[in-house]
């Protein structure tokens, strides 16, 4: 409805009331009331029946940007004086700042934020990037430890020597503890015990006054691998390969034809010496394996002396052979059959070469899958050590497997580790809460079967906030990104301009309901007055 209209029916609606009560044929008719009725009762109904008066209007609005303030201990002057610094600093540029504490949860992933603080703070995962960055000085930093790590074998083999690298502090003097004896050195030659098992490497660094001690572990192994041979009648083929495995550290187990299932039990490849064709081709049917396959044969039945063309790396190999016609098989499963390396080796040296390279082949065409953990060697109270596992072959493969990593103080569980994929490996992080030496253990599932590893983790009783230095890099990664130094001249942001349409009532005005209420009270007080009330 229009405001003509209104007014229309409001008038109307006025003099239809105003006639209603006042015309009386009989009588002198009153203008003055009449038209004080009409007045009053047409404000009302136009009031009713009026459309609002629409308006368009528009208002200025400053961008919003979250401040994440760093008031951590490091900081060098007081985080209230900061924070209204920034303040200050972003509302001259134009925007309506907002004071939060820095955390992942404060930092907006879509709108505008500024870090500020004295940036000795870790990486953050998946954080966004902030628009500016506001660098405070901080308090001086204590000496850092004197321990980075210990490079040393996780395995291996006992009785076998083991070189030992201390990283530490160029002027530090360092001393390593192992299985009860002490030795002094960055650079060491260790005697690993005869004794199977776990053992811990201590290494203590000391500079002055300063000290620092840093602990790992070494699993010690009878043997590092294992080959199972089949053979069911002693052959000087097998006393070559148990003198090489001797050599290598890696074990020989010896079982029967008719005992093949229990190849499944043994983590290593297959070597046989003899066996018919049945029995070859059972092996390959039922082991999933790499092989070998040796010739069973007397000396007297090997007479012939040929020269096999190549052989693996090796060319013009001469052996003896029970034909003129010998075909070596280099394909999916070594096959030598024909060939006796025992009477071939004692008379070349290249061909005992030769024989020893295919076990060497073997070895490497096998690829038992080890679980890898990495996590740091030590960290400071409060400081989170990034932890990551993954199942690897020989080839440094990634194999798909279900992880799972605990955290153990001695026999009492202290965490779970929550672990998020990255591809096949898997990734999380740990809190330490209390100093000590932690066992970080991780168990992977994969088609194979299961394997475990484990690492110890160093935490000492340090305040990370007074050892953590600036994120130099972490900052520089912003600035490349596109974020900017609020220490430097700043342009100003425009403000957001918001049109709106804004719609009010015509008689919202005071003056309106004054007239009404005037007219109203005249017409009241003069039928009072007439003797009409």
């Amino acid at each position: 409805m229009t405001s003509v209209v209104a007014a229309i029916v409001a008038l109307g609606a006025g003099s239809v009331v105003a006639a209603f009560l006042y015309f009386k044929r009989s009588a002198e008719f009153p203008w003055d009331l009449a038209l004080l009725r009409l007045v009053w009762t047409g404000l009302m109904v136009y009031a009713l029946c009026a459309p609002p008066i629409s308006t368009e209007r528009e208002q200025s609005l400053r961008p919003v940007l979250t401040i994440a303030l760093d008031s951590s201990r490091s900081l060098g002057v007081s985080g209230d004086s900061l924070a209204n610094v920034a303040v200050e600093k972003f509302e001259a540029l134009g925007y309506d700042p907002i004071v939060r504490d820095f955390n992942k949860s404060s930092v907006p992933s879509n709108n505008a934020w500024a870090y500020v603080g004295d940036g000795h703070i870790a990486n953050r995962l998946g954080s966004s990037i902030p628009t500016y960055y506001l660098l405070a000085p901080s308090k001086p930093i204590q000496p850092s430890g004197l321990l980075q790590g210990i490079v040393v074998p996780q395995r291996v083999l006992s009785n076998a020597r083991m070189s030992v690298e201390v990283l530490a502090s160029k002027e530090a003097e360092i001393d390593v503890y192992f299985n009860g004896k002490a030795h002094s050195g960055r650079n060491i030659d260790l005697q690993a015990p005869s004794k199977s098992g776990i053992y811990k490497l201590l290494a203590v660094a000391t500079r002055g006054g300063q000290k620092d001690s840093l602990t790992t572990l070494v699993d010690v192994n009878e043997y590092l691998a294992t080959v199972a041979l089949v053979t069911n009648a002693p052959h000087p083929h097998e006393a070559m390969i148990r003198r090489w495995c001797e050599g290598k550290g890696i074990a020989v187990e010896r079982i029967a034809w008719n005992e093949l299932e229990k190849v499944s039990s043994i983590d290593g490849p297959l070597v046989t010496i003899g066996g018919g064709k049945v029995a070859i081709e059972k092996a390959h049917s039922s082991v999933k394996v790499p092989m070998l396959h040796l010739d069973g044969g007397a000396v007297p039945a090997f007479s012939k002396r040929i020269l096999v063309p190549n052989l693996l790396d090796f060319l013009k190999v001469e052996v003896f052979s029970k034909a003129e016609n010998l075909r070596i098989s280099q394909g999916e499963y070594l096959d030598t059959r024909g060939i006796h390396w025992y009477k071939s080796g004692l008379a070349s040296g290249k061909t005992l070469d030769a024989f020893e390279a295919l076990l060497e082949e073997l070895m490497q065409r096998y690829e038992p899958a080890q679980l890898r953990l990495t996590s740091p060697q030590q960290v400071p109270l409060g400081e989170s050590a990034q932890i990551s596992g993954a199942v690897v072959n020989s080839r440094l493969e990634v194999l798909p497997a279900d992880i799972s990593i605990e955290i153990n103080q001695g026999a009492t569980l202290v965490e779970e580790v929550t672990l998020s994929p990255e591809g096949n490996s898997v990734i999380g992080s740990f809190t330490p809460t209390v100093p000590g030496i932690y066992r970080v253990e991780a168990v992977a599932n994969w088609t194979g079967g299961a394997l475990k590893t484990s690492s110890s983790l160093q935490v000492k009783d340090v305040d990370v906030e007074k050892v953590r230095p600036r994120n130099q890099s972490l900052i520089n990664s912003w600035a490349n990104a596109g974020a900017m130094d609020g220490s430097t001249p700043l342009e100003n942001v425009a403000p957001t301009i918001l049109s709106f349409e804004q719609k009010n009532p015509q008689h919202l005005h005071i003056w309106y309901w004054g007239l009404a209420l005037l007219a109203a009270a005249a017409e009241w007080i003069i039928r009072r007055r007439r003797g009409l009330v």
